[in-house]
């Protein structure tokens, strides 16, 4: 259910009212009120921010009602409100050294007025007349959004992603999309790379539908399948064995494009994917059962329960369980089953307003059919037969992982943070290789059984500190993360029944027992030392000043040269911008960034050269005070060089060449009107080989599966009057422009456009019934026909969902 705000009437231009009434509180009188709020105690943990959202977080704590005139807070900052605080405690502590106070107003409120200058003699303060103001109601319980907690509405107003510190997103000096958890819900969003097609600069499912769990996409062009993170810790994959996300423990997911070694070390110069996990909290409970119901056989139960226990501690469960079958088809009609358990038990200790520890658990199991592509005739064209085999081609992956994030502040100037995560990932593939003989309708074919496990331990630690130098603040951090990783696979191979083209017929294949090749041992440790000043001047310019040290050291141990082979990396990467603060909530930018990625994840990969990036961009972010909307425009202009990438025919990382990459994106996000919420999206990205001449670039030519322009627009309303209070309908549109199928572009698909809806109808404050369909008219197409495979798009997908909250 969208959180809907009152509209203000008639706002006088130099002032604005904030009314905050949580239930009860007014129920005394105005006296006997102000004075119990002046004596009771409560818990405050506001970080930093703009000087009206904090003033706004204390009163809407305590439930007062307090007046602020605009013209004394546009353009200042506060800093971080924490401890067991009556409420003029918690107010003079944000207002410290602004040249403000707090008022009580002889109606239980308060008022934001310029402190007078000190009196010489007590006698020489005269009376202040003080002047009404008028007031909007915000609905009570509404919480100051955080980095990493739920976005209200479609709008995020904050992120960590690109700078590790919790920052307005008008202050990130880089293009950064969030999806929140209700705009996941309100379109439907069953995987992570649903999430991602609405957003700007993002191609997803580069491979055609896939119900393995890999998570295909390109960011601004590039190839970034491996470049994912959760809650700011990457997770590294090698060969099979890939990175699963449910999207239903998720809180947001968050796209962060252009370089971002300056904040995680490791990262593409196209960018990085983000997810932020669901976590407890101790504020309100947590109650919410789902019931999904879809074609192709989709059957799923969710749970998703959090409370508190006592003051100081909170737990969330969230479970699902779900099975489906897989949408691509063999000749016979025969379709392959995919199944998924998942469970993320988390814990939230908070002794004291400065320290809290979260533990983050997770444990997944994924089981599907592989083989997803067709294979292509004598003649190149697109068959319907599955590469595969219906009752061998199968992968299992399994992983769990367990965590902490620790963040204890000792003043309000100075603070600690620690995330630590360790990853056991395991992956079980049986699948087919095949070729086509002379004849055009013969396919010899291997059986293959592949297995192998990684693990990896990740450890990120900063200090956070607030300086200020004349009339600059600045906040600053320094710290160090450090990962090792350990990841081996191996396989067997062994003879499968030829199978005729013209008329398939899938016989029983033996067990593989022929060893056939092992990947690894390899093994990967990295170090990383990073600064970053976030520096604020004059109340209306931020320059961001990021550097950092990457040590990185590899070993493989299934070189082609025989024995153990190892490299040893350095890189200096950083990050430098501008942004001017504007009046009216506009923030234009300019930045500059680099960034570094050791090779890592397949045979001889390590003799590799490390992939760098560096890329220009300038842009402009507007968000009004109220925060229900987003509008961001960047231009970039990056190149890639060292590129290495997996052949998917001989599975050997190979170096490619260098790739440049200009651009133009466009993003809105948020309300229009008061029951009409939009996400829209533009495209533009000129992408242009500058070195290679191989399968995957050539100089001059587009790299494979880079579509030039992508585009798209979702409008989502809510019915207000009484015949048809609680209903919502919404409808999306996507289009995604011409991809080439090889280097040399002789060979194309078309673009297309994709339709959505969803249809949703809240029955009381506990029931919600959804309908959602993506691809609605089930449009036919192929994602891509690279190296000779076919792959076919997403088809309709219709899915029913119950969701009571309680």
């Amino acid at each position: 259910m969208h959180r809907q705000h009152a509209r203000p009437a008639a706002l006088h231009p130099l002032a604005l009212a904030v009314l905050l009434a949580l239930g009860g509180t007014l129920a005394h009188t105005p006296a006997r009120a102000q004075s119990a709020a002046s004596a009771q105690t409560t818990a405050y943990d506001l970080p930093a921010g703009p000087l009206d959202a904090t003033l706004t977080g204390i009163a809407r704590r305590a439930g007062r009602i307090i007046v602020i005139d605009p013209a004394l807070v546009s353009g200042r900052t506060a800093g971080p409100v924490r401890g067991n605080l009556t409420l003029e405690q918690a107010f003079a502590q944000a207002l410290a050294g602004s040249g403000l106070e707090i008022a009580p107003g002889g109606d239980g409120g308060y008022t934001l007025k310029k402190a007078p200058p000190a009196p010489t003699k007590p006698e020489a303060a005269a009376p202040r007349k003080e002047s009404v103001l008028p007031v909007v109601t915000v609905r009570a319980g509404a919480e100051l959004e955080t980095a990493t907690g739920p976005v209200q509405g479609y709008a995020a107003k904050r992120s960590a992603t690109a700078t590790k510190t919790d920052t307005p997103i008008t202050e990130v000096p880089q293009s950064v999309s969030v999806i929140g958890r209700e705009e996941i819900d309100a379109k439907g969003m069953r995987e992570v790379l649903d999430t991602l097609n609405y957003t700007p600069g993002v191609f997803t499912r580069t491979y055609g539908r896939d119900d393995r769990g890999y998570e295909f996409l390109t960011l601004r062009g590039f190839d970034s399948s491996t470049h994912d993170y959760l809650d700011g810790l990457a997770q590294l994959g090698f060969v099979d064995i890939g990175q699963m996300t449910e999207v239903y423990g998720m809180e947001r997911i968050e796209v962060l494009r252009g370089p971002s070694s300056a904040t995680f070390g490791q990262g593409d110069v196209g960018g990085i994917v983000n997810r932020v996990s669901k976590r407890p909290s101790l504020n309100e409970p947590i109650r919410e059962a789902q019931v999904q119901l879809g074609n192709f056989k989709h059957r799923q139960l969710a749970i998703d329960y959090g409370d508190r226990i006592g003051d100081d501690l909170a737990f969330r469960l969230v479970g699902l369980t779900r099975s489906n079958d897989d949408q691509a088809k063999y000749p016979g009609g025969e379709r392959a089953e995919t199944k998924r358990q998942y469970f993320a038990p988390s814990l939230l200790w908070q002794p004291s307003a400065a320290t809290s520890l979260t533990l983050l658990a997770s444990t997944l199991q994924h089981e599907a059919g592989d083989d997803v592509g067709y294979v292509a005739d004598a003649n190149r064209q697109p068959t319907n037969v599955r590469e595969g085999d219906p009752r061998y081609s199968r992968i299992v992956h399994k992983a769990w992982t367990l965590g902490y994030e620790f963040r204890h502040d000792f003043s309000d100037n100075l603070g600690f943070r620690q995330k630590f995560r360790y990853a056991d990932r395991e992956t079980d593939k049986h699948h087919i290789r095949s070729s086509l003989q002379a004849d055009g309708r013969t396919f010899t074919r291997t059986a293959v059984h592949g297995f192998g496990d990684l693990k990896q331990t990740s450890l990120d630690s900063f200090l956070e500190g607030r300086l200020q130098t004349g009339d600059v603040a600045h906040r600053l951090i320094a710290g160090v993360d450090w990962t090792r990783v350990r990841a081996k696979e191996q396989y067997l191979t062994g003879s499968a029944p030829d199978l005729d083209l013209l008329n398939p017929v899938y016989l029983p294949i033996p067990a593989p027992n022929t060893p056939g090749g092992v990947y690894g041992p390899n093994k990967l440790r990295s170090v990383g030392l990073y600064v970053q000043d976030q520096a604020k001047f004059a109340d209306r310019w931020l320059l961001t000043l990021s550097g950092r040290h990457d040590t990185a050291k590899g070993e493989d141990s299934s070189s082609s040269r025989g024995g153990t082979q190892s490299s040893t990396h350095k890189a200096w990467t950083g990050r430098a911008a501008l942004t001017w603060l504007a009046p009216g909530g506009w923030a234009p930018y300019v930045s500059y960034g680099t960034s570094f990625q050791p090779a890592f994840g397949a045979f001889d990969a390590l003799d590799a050269k490390p992939t760098e990036g560096k890329q220009w961009e300038a842009g402009v972010k507007y968000q009004p005070k109220s925060g229900d909307l987003l509008l961001t425009a960047a231009v970039f202009d990056l190149e890639k060089t060292n590129i290495t990438v997996t052949n998917p025919l001989s599975g050997i990382s190979e170096q490619v060449g260098a790739v440049r990459s200009r651009g133009l994106e466009l993003e809105a996000k948020g309300k229009l009107m008061p029951d009409l919420f939009a996400t829209a999206s533009f495209t533009y990205n000129d992408i242009k080989g500058r070195k290679g001449d191989t399968w995957y670039v050539e100089q001059g030519k587009t790299p494979i599966q880079a579509p030039k322009q992508m585009a798209s627009l979702w409008l989502d309303y809510t019915f207000r009057d009484s015949g048809l209070h609680g209903l919502n309908i919404g409808a999306g549109a996507r289009y995604v422009g011409k991809r080439w199928d090889d280097a040399a572009n002789t060979k194309s698909q078309p673009g297309f456009t994709l339709f959505d809806a969803s249809l949703r109808y809240d029955l009381d404050s506990h029931w919600r019934l959804a309908l959602n369909a993506t691809n609605l008219f089930n449009k036919r197409y192929y994602t891509s026909n690279a190296f000779d495979g076919w792959y076919r798009g997403e088809e309709r997908t219709v899915t029913a969902t119950a969701t009571y909250r309680w």
